[in-house]
Order: structure tokens, then sequence, then C-alpha cells
């Protein structure tokens, strides 16, 4: 096993650090398409930005806005065309336009262009006062279908399609403080595994609907993983 020298003269491990980096590339493909369209003239401009997660947010109706019905569920899938799909140009406020040259009323969109080998989808729950949103996200454990802009990763597809990998899960105890567990799957059994600091115990996650699940993971899920 190698080591190497860092300019500051720390040595580090070269192995490992390779691996790292196999590591992280699994989620550096991500590309997402940002554009911002002038509600004067129509014109539309077009930004590609890389990530790694993934973040999408609640509707602003009947999650941020009082009272809440914390019995309603969402899909990840809406969740995600939510955040897509953002029609209040408020956030923008009067942005320049090029083509107006003066300042314009804006609406920006945007959408998954390139997807990574595994893909982290963080769901945003915080509400604008800081409280913690505790409605069900429903995720399905197999057969997620995304729309397929690069055909590659899917055989020409028109869409891809993920397993889950892995779940992470939040249990807030005040509104900037909690507890998080982790759940994955283990290949060789494929029985799903909860790590719990330094428990690792074998559990039902399957809910009572197929392919999800059970509602007290979909009310705590904070971050997804998925693999085409």
């Amino acid at each position: 096993m190698g080591t190497n020298v860092t300019t500051d003269g720390n040595t580090y491990d070269i192995d490992l650090h390779l691996k790292m980096i196999d590591f992280w590339d699994l989620f550096a493909s991500g590309r997402s398409e940002q554009s911002v369209q002038c509600l004067r003239c129509n014109t539309i401009d077009t930004t590609t930005i890389p990530f790694k997660i993934y973040t999408v947010q609640f509707p602003n109706e009947h999650f941020h806005v009082d009272p809440i019905d914390t019995k309603k569920s969402i899909n990840l899938l809406d969740l995600i065309r939510n955040s897509q799909v953002c029609s209040d140009d408020d956030e923008l406020g009067a942005v320049h336009c090029s083509i107006c040259k003066s300042q314009q009323r804006k609406q920006k969109t945007s959408r998954i262009s390139s997807y990574p080998k595994v893909l982290c989808v963080e769901i945003g729950r915080k509400r604008s006062n800081n409280v913690t949103i505790t409605n069900a996200v429903q995720y399905p454990l197999e057969g997620l279908k995304l729309d397929a802009d690069d055909r590659s990763h899917n055989n020409g597809e028109e869409h891809c399609t993920f397993n889950l990998l892995a779940a992470v899960h939040h249990e807030p105890n005040s509104n900037d403080r909690g507890h998080y567990t982790a759940v994955t799957k283990y290949q060789r059994t494929n029985r799903w595994v909860m790590y719990n600091d330094d428990m690792v115990d074998a559990i039902k996650f399957n809910g009572r609907v197929n392919n999800y699940s059970a509602v007290s993971f979909q009310r705590k899920v904070s971050m997804l993983f998925y693999e085409i």
C-alpha cells in the first residue's frame, strides 16, 4: 500500500485516496439544465450546472402554509417535478434582460439533463420559519422512472429506471438538531439493514403499499440513493 506526501508535508494513503475518488465519481456526472425566461420578450437563457446532490423542495401549497395537514403525503416524482418547474418568479424578482435592455420579470425552470451513476436526492424539509416538515414522502424501492434526456445511460430508452440503494432518515428533536440513521440493501441476502450508531440490524423496510417503505420511514427520509 503506497503513500504520498502533500505540499504541507503530511502523508496520505494513495490507494485509499484513489478509492475515494472512484466513489465520489459515482455521484459526479449529474447535470442540471436551468432556464431563465424573460416574461416580456420570452427570451430564454440556459445554463448547465453539474451536481452531486439533487435537492428537491416541498411545494408551497399545502406544505408551507398554516395550518399544515401532517397526514398529507407526496410522491417523490411530484417533489422532483415541483423542483424542476418553478412558476413563481418572485424568487428572481426583476432581472436585467439583454434583449429588452431593461429590468424585467423572469421565470426559472430546471431539468436533469444527465444522470450520475448513483443519483443522490436530498429532501428539503425546512420551512421558511425553520420548522421541519414531517409529512410522508412516498419513494419507490424499485422502478423509479425519470426522463432520460441523455439516453446513453439507458440504452436509448426514453426513461432511466432507478432502484433504491440506500436511504438516510432524520429524527428531529428540535428545529436544528436530531439523530440520523441509514438503511441499505445487503446484496447477498437482498434484505434491508439499518445502521443506527454502532447497531446494525436487519429490518422490515417494506410498508403496506407494495414497493414502498413503511410510512414511519417516509416521514423521516432525508436523502435517497438510487442506482440505474
